[in-house]
């Protein structure tokens, strides 16, 4: 009766890596969002998002404009934005 062969067994290889694989990625996922609430808590300002070139200029950030040819150069020269046109 204790080893019936068509009686399935808790224990069996694919009940194991099953539930192995289910705690694994549990703690995995509870790792990434314990560390990213860590980090929230300790840090929570964020900065405005940059997205023009004058707010890039005010910025304060280093930033570096590279032109490759002399089309990429003209466009900078030629630019109605006075901002782009002074780098």
């Amino acid at each position: 009766m204790l080893n019936d062969p068509n009686k399935p067994s808790f224990l069996s290889r694919q009940y194991r890596v099953g539930v192995s694989g289910w705690l694994l990625s549990g703690i995995l996922i509870t790792a990434a969002y314990g560390g990213s609430l860590r980090a929230m808590m300790l840090r929570p300002e964020m900065s405005p998002a940059v997205d023009t070139m004058e707010k890039l200029v005010g910025s304060g950030l280093p930033w570096k404009v590279v032109v490759c040819g002399d089309l990429g150069q003209s466009w900078y020269e030629n630019s109605t934005n006075e901002v782009i046109r002074a780098y």
